[in-house]
């Protein structure tokens, strides 16, 4: 996913931009990510699929 970091871009353009909140989720639904900034873009790598609820497990 490549996309233009909120704070790097004016107000008006916001719409196409994500911020520090938006750009965690995708992350934390991934079992490996990673990320890379870009002059005011942001690359994530997300791989290994999306974790799923059924993975978690209780001692």
């Amino acid at each position: 996913m490549i996309t233009p970091l909120a704070a790097a871009i004016p107000a008006e353009r916001r719409g196409i931009a994500r911020d520090e909140d938006e750009l965690a989720r995708p992350q934390s639904r991934r079992s490996a990510a990673g990320r890379h900034d870009a002059e005011g873009l942001v690359i994530h790598i997300l791989a290994d699929g999306p974790r799923r609820a059924a993975e978690v497990r209780y001692s």
